[in-house]
């Protein structure tokens, strides 16, 4: 473990945690998030950051070569923490059975490590969760299964999921088997393990300058196939999403094709409020969007001011 250097809005702290007792798989299984905590004795919020599929937690702090992409400084700089995670198997998260984790155990991996990295924040935050594309799908799950997040916060993600990349795979869509090795299977063949970067050509647009590229290309990942076929599957967490009785914000770029703000607040009709704001000129990155400065005021603003939940679970 060790600790970063301060920067004028944050200081970054990098921990590495033992979740080998969550995984069935043998040897050592290891979750890796960086902290950025700003500089005041109580923060409000921190907020729990889940990458999508083929990229690191870097997704959320995009400092290099333009710091005005990372929403951890814009964060910080707001008096909110983040927490962003390595999902198991990337980035700095090492796990022998390298990227045929199934998405529960990947959930219930990011959740340990979250518990343990919120106890570095001062104060007494309330803990969001956050997560972009496949990560929202884990963030979900991980609600459902846990209740670690007094709110949600979903980016770049519908329950609708992408039927037009899973046709024949109907049955798993239904199946409890999705969220297991079921999935996995399922996903290596179609997915594959080792491919990087962008899987669709809606995660930038045409006139995403060459700086946002270059520095999302040096966070990228190999994709989770099982995590990543099943945020891809039609009702993949449907019922979970149905399920969240806590605060919800649903992010979507103006480019992506399910950014129907009266749809995307459909899928929560348990949570007491639903706020849903869709981002102009943005694909599916979100963070690499000339006005992707939007998204963040507002999700900072609704962070803030997210109340306690009136009961929390226990990290698995």
């Amino acid at each position: 473990m060790s600790a970063e250097a301060t920067l004028p809005q944050a200081t970054r702290i990098q921990r590495t945690y033992d979740v080998s007792d969550l995984i069935a798989a043998p040897g050592r299984h290891e979750v890796a998030v960086t902290l950025v905590v700003p500089a005041r004795a109580d923060v409000p919020a921190v907020l729990c950051c889940v990458p999508g599929g083929g990229a690191t937690g870097g997704y959320y702090d995009l400092v290099q070569p333009d710091p005005s992409y990372s929403f951890a400084e814009h964060a910080a700089a707001a008096g909110l923490a983040v927490i962003a995670v390595d999902n198991l198997g990337t980035g700095r998260s090492h796990s022998t059975a390298g990227l045929r984790r199934t998405p529960l155990e990947v959930a219930a991996a990011n959740t340990r490590a979250f518990a343990a990295a919120v106890r570095e924040v001062p104060g007494a935050p309330r803990v969001i969760g956050v997560g972009h594309s496949m990560g929202a799908a884990l963030t979900i799950l991980a609600q459902d299964r846990w209740r670690p997040f007094d709110a949600v916060a979903l980016l770049g993600f519908t329950t609708a999921g992408l039927p037009e990349h899973t046709c024949g795979l109907e049955g798993l869509a239904a199946s409890p088997g999705r969220f297991d090795a079921e999935v996995v299977d399922a996903a290596v063949g179609r997915i594959g393990g080792s491919r990087t970067g962008p899987p669709f050509p809606f995660l930038v647009d045409g006139d995403t300058p060459a700086a946002a590229r270059r520095a999302y290309a040096a966070v990228t990942a190999p994709i989770l196939p099982g995590p990543a076929l099943l945020s891809m599957l039609p009702g993949n967490v449907a019922d979970a999403a149905a399920a969240v009785d806590v605060p919800v914000f649903v992010g979507a770029g103006d480019h992506e094709p399910w950014a129907d703000p009266d749809a995307l607040a459909a899928q929560f009709p348990g949570a007491p409020a639903v706020e849903v704001h869709v981002l102009r000129r943005a694909a599916h990155n979100h963070v690499l969007a000339g006005s992707r400065r939007d998204q963040w005021e507002r999700l900072c603003r609704w962070a803030a001011a997210v109340p306690p939940a009136d009961r929390k679970g226990t990290p698995p």
